[in-house]
């Protein structure tokens, strides 16, 4: 029996795997446990980089580890895959090297910045010891945890685990939450790895071939600023994007499966209800309801079955004065006009912005109002395109177009639009980008690249206004997605093979 596997796109046999799925998985779960208990046995021949003794610093032992057992997990993976390929050329080279040299540079740069909880992560901790103490996580020092109360929830839980002592052995309390830390950032890994093979995934579905797509995906990965961000601060945007990654690759043949991803994206930051207005549009209505199943299971399992409502009340509380930071960096809309107006102001002398959230709620609106349009624009162009469909495979490419046209437009809708964007958050982008490179040809593809590059390759900085290019970048990218520009791609693309 021939499979067609979703990583490489090669046809092998079941009976060609060397290595099970499940070998691997035992594999993945000791790389993540083993450098836990190794640590706590202080052997002679195994030292670190820190060993925990100067304040503030953390033993990177565990992460040391951690980078050893999976990178030999790694290798030994990508090792087997050559050996069931009975040519090597260069284009399988590229596809089995190229995901084995970014999961080794994401892996090194997690664990060379592991010694150090970043600013962010202390918030998710602090979080998580109000929640296992029974305080408000959103009040007094604690208001930079800006989140639902399900991620800190989830680091109490495993506080609580590490705290019996069943499978490690006894520490004290704060070498317990350094445990949890070590998990978490096993986590952070895994889910840039799960990103990156999504992504691939996704351009596959675009209809790019495997060398291509492991070029342009592998390309995003490693010059991607706000991904090294995003390690450098432990934020958790990297799950958010796998939520969207998820919701897009399922939405056509499990439209309930792709609710329940962007369900649980919702319960970690809400960046992903954006979906359920194009979803509610063109009647996706059984991903509209794994959308509202899944977000009221979780609802359900963490009150306690509804009987404790406490962590979201106060999260409510929280929600009605979010963040509006106005750093320079910072590329929200908020951030813009209030610098705009606070140039002038410096001279004038009067700092009056009471206007400011008048003027950014009226620019909000008139951006909801273009993507609206845009989204008419694309079910007319999407009407278009059916007409001419000869084939199921063209069938195939318009729902592409409906689909991952509406879908893309919500991301970059809810970047544009929330009242916080910081550079890390810019990971969010990617499937913008890959959508934007797929479909611009010609003399458009210099403006795709500006685009990308202004998102993904400069460095942070605070200078008014160029501080603010991620946004500029984002919205030539919208630009060059545009329904009736994209509808040329797909009316002149030949119908293609997709991963479906």
């Amino acid at each position: 029996m021939k499979v067609k596997t979703f990583f490489q796109g090669n046809i092998i046999s079941k009976s060609q795997r060397a290595f099970p799925a499940l070998f691997y998985a035992i594999a993945l779960l000791l790389s993540v446990l083993l450098p836990i208990a190794i640590s706590d046995l202080k052997l002679s021949f195994i030292s670190r980089t820190y060993d925990g003794s100067v304040p503030g610093m953390l033993d990177s032992e565990p992460f040391e580890l951690f980078g050893l057992f999976m990178s030999i997990v790694l290798i030994a993976l990508t090792w087997s895959r050559f050996n069931v390929e009975k040519q090597l050329t260069l284009k399988n080279f590229l596809v089995f090297i190229l995901p084995l040299l970014v999961c080794l540079n994401i892996i090194w740069v997690i664990v060379e910045e592991s010694y150090l909880k970043a600013s962010d992560y202390e918030c998710y901790e602090n979080a998580a010891q109000a929640v296992v103490n029974g305080l408000n996580p959103y009040q007094g020092n604690l208001r930079c945890y800006l989140y639902p109360p399900l991620p800190a929830q989830v680091l109490a839980f495993l506080y609580k685990v590490f705290s019996l002592n069943l499978l490690f052995f006894p520490g004290n309390e704060a070498q317990h939450w350094n445990n949890v830390f070590y998990i978490y950032q096993c986590c952070q890994f895994l889910q840039i790895v799960l990103a990156y093979y999504l992504t691939y995934c996704l351009a596959r579905r675009m209809g790019l071939k495997n060398t291509i797509a492991s070029l342009i995906v592998s390309g995003l990965f490693i010059f991607n600023q706000p991904l090294f961000r995003t390690i450098k601060f432990e934020q958790i945007n990297v799950w958010i994007l796998n939520s969207f990654l998820l919701a897009l690759l399922l939405l056509r043949y499990r439209p309930f499966l792709s609710g329940l991803a962007v369900a649980l994206g919702a319960h970690i930051k809400l960046y992903t209800l954006a979906l359920l207005l194009p979803w509610s549009f063109t009647k996706k209505w059984r991903a509209v309801v794994g959308i509202i199943v899944g977000f009221a299971a979780i609802l359900l399992i963490q009150t306690n079955w509804g009987q404790d409502w406490t962590l979201w009340q106060q999260f409510l509380v929280y929600f009605r004065s979010p963040e509006r930071p106005s750093n320079y960096r910072n590329s929200s809309i908020w951030s813009l006009v209030y610098n705009l107006f606070k140039l002038p102001a410096r001279f004038t002398g009067s700092y009056d912005f009471s206007f400011v959230p008048t003027i950014v709620a009226a620019i909000n609106l008139l951006i909801v109002v273009w993507f609206v349009f845009r989204l008419i624009e694309r079910e007319r162009c999407y009407r278009e395109l059916s007409i001419d469909s000869c084939s199921p495979k063209t069938e195939v490419q318009n729902d592409l177009f409906r689909l991952y046209g509406h879908s893309i437009d919500a991301i970059a809708l809810g970047l544009l639009i929330s009242p916080s964007v910081w550079e890390h958050h810019y990971v969010l982008a990617i499937p913008i980008a890959l959508w934007a490179i797929v479909t611009r040809e010609g003399d458009q593809r210099l403006l795709t690249g500006i685009g990308v590059f202004l998102i993904f390759c400069l460095p942070t900085f605070d200078f008014f206004p160029l501080g603010h290019h991620r946004m500029l970048g984002l919205l030539l990218l919208v630009y060059l997605t545009s329904p009736a520009l994209v509808q040329k791609h797909f009316h002149l693309a030949p119908p293609k093979e997709t991963l479906l």
